[in-house]
C-alpha cells in the first residue's frame, strides 16, 4: 500500500512526539503492508517556507538513521499538509516545494471553521494556476462539505483529487464524517483512502491493514480498496495521470418518512 497522508516526523507536529513513537508508526505501518508512506507535516506559514523546509530535512534523516538501526524496510517521501488560508504562496516556485514527494500532487487542507464556497473554489484555483493538482486532505470532516455536498461534487468536476481518512469509514470520526465518506464511496468518488496517521494504533493510527479488513468484511470489493489504497496512491506518486477515473455524483443518503 501506498500511504499518501501521515506525520510521522518526530517532533515536527502534532504527530509523532519523538524518535521512538515515529519509529513505532513506521513499524506499524510496515507491519500493515505499505510499502511507501508520505511524510505530510502541517505547514500554516503563508510568508516563508525554508525554515519549515529545513526542518522537515533534518527530522527526515534523524528517522531514517533509526530506521537504518532497527532494520526497517520502509520507503519515506516527504511533502506537507499545506493549510489553505488568506495569502496563500503567489509565488509559483513556493507551492511546488511542498507538493507530494515533488510531484504536480499538492495535499491541502481547507479550514475546519465553515468558509464561503466560492473560498473554497478560490483556493484550489491559486493550486491548478501554479501548475499543481490539489489533493484535498479529508474532505469528508469538513462541516460545511457534510451540509452542503455540491461542494465536492464540485471540486471532483474541477479536477480536485479527494483523499479520504480511511477511519472515518467506520466512524472513527463521527457518524457525520462516515456518512459523507460513505456516500462518496457509493458514488466512487473517494481517490484515496490514507491514513492521516497521528500514533501507531488507534483512531488515527498508521495500521492501514486492519482498517482495510474490516472495510473488506463490510462487503468493500478488494479491487476497489487495492483502487484507493495502492494504485491511484502509486500513481499520484508516480507523477502521472489518474486512470480509469469513472466519477459519480455523491448524493446525500435518503431520508425517510418525508
Amino acid at each position: 500500500m501506498v500511504d499518501i497522508h501521515t506525520h510521522i516526523l518526530p517532533e515536527m507536529d502534532d504527530g509523532a512526539s519523538s524518535l521512538e513513537e515515529s519509529l513505532e508508526m513506521c513499524a506499524a505501518a510496515a507491519e500493515s503492508g505499505v510499502k511507501t508512506i508520505v511524510a505530510t507535516p502541517h505547514f500554516y506559514d503563508v510568508t516563508v517556507a525554508d525554515a519549515f523546509l529545513e526542518k522537515r530535512e533534518a527530522r527526515l534523516a534523524l528517522l531514517k538513521s533509526g530506521l537504518m538501526e532497527r532494520g526497517l524496510s520502509l520507503e519515506i517521501r516527504l511533502g506537507a499538509e499545506v493549510a489553505m488560508r488568506p495569502g496563500l504562496y503567489t509565488r509559483r516556485d513556493q507551492l511546488k516545494r511542498l507538493s507530494l514527494g515533488g510531484t504536480r500532487y499538492l495535499l491541502a487542507e481547507m479550514p475546519f471553521s465553515p468558509i464561503p464556497m466560492e473560498d473554497v473554489f478560490d483556493y484550489v484555483e491559486l493550486i491548478f494556476d501554479q501548475g499543481l493538482i490539489p489533493v484535498i486532505a479529508h474532505p469528508e470532516r469538513y462541516a460545511y462539505f457534510q451540509e452542503n455536498y455540491d461542494i465536492p461534487n464540485l471540486l471532483l468536476e474541477k479536477g480536485a483529487v479527494l483523499q479520504v481518512t480511511a477511519q472515518s469509514l467506520v466512524g472513527a470520526f463521527g457518524p457525520k464524517p462516515m456518512k459523507l465518506a460513505q456516500a462518496m464511496l457509493r458514488a466512487d468518488a473517494i481517490d484515496c483512502l490514507a491514513s492521516d496517521a497521528h500514533e501507531a494504533y488507534g483512531r488515527r493510527g498508521a495500521d492501514l491493514l486492519a482498517i482495510r479488513d474490516l472495510l473488506f468484511a463490510q462487503g468493500i470489493p478488494e479491487s476497489l480498496l487495492s483502487r484507493m489504497m495502492e494504485e491511484t496512491p502509486g500513481q499520484i506518486m508516480a507523477d502521472t495521470d489518474i486512470s480509469d477515473r469513472k466519477i459519480g455524483y455523491i448524493l446525500p443518503p435518503k431520508r425517510f418518512g418525508r
